[in-house]
């Protein structure tokens, strides 16, 4: 569901806040009169401003609002998040409510049907629906481990857990954690985060762990889960996920150092996914407001000021690329160097004019550049619609009268020169990728499909093909070539512990970098492999999704991402910059009329949806992998 959106400029990292619900309780509260009566207030304010409740609804608004927290500050805006799931269309609603009940059914089928664990499912099932898709599944894991622990005190409950709970306590004496600390709770967390299927395998892995004496790794990851704000589910995946990697790579009690790096990156990774989560709340109560869901006076106020400051800074954006400044690029020879550090090995960073172009070009196609049947574009209709968005702008930003009188709309002119600046930069970009694979792989059918390509790729990269059919065509053709090329590359074997310590070297990697639109250069990665590395390294990080950047810097001025764009990494073929090879992070941008995520998961690093969102081939930055001789 949604969520009360905030909206600060001045944070400029993290310049998105948003507040949501998550449940935490397994039993109905008991309420004060005082209490009772305020929800008895909060119906009637529903009945008052919602005039076409029907009685169903009612109904199930009476028992949610009787189930709400104690301590519920928000009564009438959370009636309305449960009214928002009431009202999705049956298949969405439908499909949220079965995600629930498999999740629970996971957990506690073939279990003893004592009273109180069944009104702790049933008060998970009832709130559960306010929670947003994003947290849902991991909310009801995190509920139903809950509910199990605190059954442990009922005999019968203790006598269907009793052998899970024996093998646990041997496990965890083997492994040398103590009984009442939190390195325990972190264990049995972990455990009954499992649905029951899964929980012999986490007996398995903690046997294992017992045998490699990783003590060091469950004391280090509690440690650094403190204060971590995450749910008790994405706790217990972190945990497994590190002594998954630490089993894998070997490593045992006297590997401390090595141990901690594995900690640092997982919680790493375990935040980034919470960050991740928090996004697709924003973006999703976003697409709300705009089509208008109802979601309460306060909430719909909030909502709808963070989302006009954000239009703000995205107008002003729009309003910065002139046609003055467009038309001034079109009579420069080349780009200038845009570079901004004193690496001279690195290409120049793209210039503002031909990531606005690239950008520009997709909106108007409303999909790939590239096209194996390209439609005309209609530069008529483009001109009408871009003076429209600039007068929109000029409003929003309360441009003054003086400047507005000044400020130029784009003519069909700019709209070619744009169109062909953004096919040439794209042109560039696959030029580039032939050169970079040459390394890779010297004699083959797909390697010399592309060579063949070249001299009409230079062509449209030096503006000599005015046909803008035939040149997307032509790209369409060197995308499908370069996309063969590189399934010719087979990946080779590799130790678990190379394959962990480039991932936690990425992960370090990628937070230190300031996301630029254009920019082609960036920091290296702390781990040296050889060629033969690319194939695995590609395979596993190429065109997957950074999910927890929501801020990008353009034409020199940090601003949040737009709803429909998103970043993903690219594994290049060769580094131009004396390594051995990159790995770049591109800008996507969502297909119009889409409203799918941009990734097939919702963890860092799923595979991008290439269904519905399409690569820019816009770089964000480039991280250097150095060679290992």
């Amino acid at each position: 569901m949604y969520g009360q959106l905030d909206y600060k400029p001045e944070h400029a990292q993290a310049p998105w806040t948003v507040s949501y619900f998550l449940c935490r309780d397994l039993a109905l509260p008991d309420l004060t009169p005082a209490q009772a009566s305020a929800r008895g207030q909060a119906l009637k304010q529903m009945k008052n401003e919602v005039h076409d409740l029907t009685d169903a609804q009612l109904k199930i608004l009476s028992a949610i609002a009787r189930g709400l927290p104690a301590d519920t500050v928000d009564l009438v805006s959370d009636l309305y998040i449960a009214l928002a799931h009431l009202r999705l269309p049956d298949a969405q609603r439908k499909e949220r409510e079965a995600l629930i009940t498999t999740t629970l059914d996971a957990y506690f089928q073939g279990t003893p049907a004592l009273p109180g664990v069944t009104a702790g499912i049933s008060h998970i099932s009832l709130l559960a629906p306010l929670v947003p898709d994003a947290f849902l599944e991991s909310m009801v894991r995190s509920q139903a481990a809950r509910l199990h622990m605190v059954s442990m005190a009922q005999p019968p409950w203790a006598t269907c857990c009793a052998e899970l709970v024996k093998s646990l306590d041997t496990l965890m004496g083997a492994l040398g954690i103590e009984t009442q600390t939190k390195e325990e709770h972190l264990l049995l967390s972990a455990c009954f985060t499992r649905p029951q299927a899964e929980r012999p395998m986490f007996l398995e892995l903690l046997a294992l762990a017992a045998r490699h004496r990783l003590a060091g790794a469950v004391r280090s990851t509690g440690a650094a889960l403190l204060n971590a704000g995450l749910l008790v589910a994405s706790e217990g995946d972190i945990l497994v996920s590190v002594l998954q990697d630490c089993t894998a790579a070997n490593l045992d009690g006297s590997m401390q150092t090595d141990i901690d790096q594995i900690v640092a990156n997982q919680v790493a990774l375990g935040r980034a996914t919470d960050s991740a989560r928090a996004q697709m709340v924003i973006e999703a109560t976003i697409d709300a407001v705009r089509a208008g869901v109802p979601l309460g006076a306060k909430v719909q106020e909030c909502n709808q000021a963070a989302i006009a400051a954000a239009n703000q800074v995205w107008s002003q954006q729009l309003l910065r690329m002139t046609p003055q400044r467009l038309r001034l690029r079109n009579t420069l020879p080349q780009a200038p160097d845009q570079r901004k550090n004193d690496d001279t090995s690195s290409p120049p960073d793209l210039d503002p004019v031909n990531t606005w172009s690239v950008n520009k070009l997709v909106q108007w196609i409303g999909g790939p550049i590239s096209d194996k049947e390209p439609q005309p574009l209609d530069r008529k209709a483009i001109v009408a619609k871009e003076k429209t968005a600039r007068q929109e702008a000029r409003v929003k930003t309360r441009m003054p009268e003086k400047i507005a009188r000044t400020d130029l709309d784009l003519t069909e002119a700019d709209i070619g020169f744009t169109v062909q600046n953004g096919l040439g930069t794209y042109a560039d970009f696959c030029i580039w990728e032939i050169e970079r694979s040459k390394s890779l792989i010297n004699d083959s059918t797909a390697m010399h499909a592309c060579m063949d390509l070249l001299a009409p790729l230079q062509r449209v990269r030096d503006g000599l093909e005015p046909d803008d059919r035939k040149v997307r065509s032509l790209l369409y053709r060197a995308d499908v070539a370069i996309g063969l090329l590189r399934k010719d590359i087979h990946v080779m074997a590799v130790d678990a512990r190379t394959r962990q310590r480039f991932a936690e070297q990425l992960q370090m990697a990628l937070t230190r970098e300031q996301m630029v639109e254009g920019k082609r250069h960036g920091g290296v990665i702390g781990c040296r492999l050889s060629r033969g590395d690319w194939p695995w390294v590609a395979e596993q990080y190429h065109r997957r999704w950074l999910p927890w950047t929501g801020q990008i810097t353009i034409d020199g001025v940090p601003q949040p991402m737009q709803p429909d764009q998103a970043l993903g990494l690219y594994v290049t073929g060769k580094s131009l910059s004396g390594h051995e090879f990159d790995v770049s992070v591109h800008l996507w941008q969502r297909k119009p009329g889409r409203h799918s995520a941009p990734g097939t998961g919702r963890a860092p690093y799923a595979p991008m949806n290439t269904e519905d969102w399409i690569d820019t081939l816009i770089p964000c930055t480039v991280l250097h992998v150095p060679s290992a001789g």
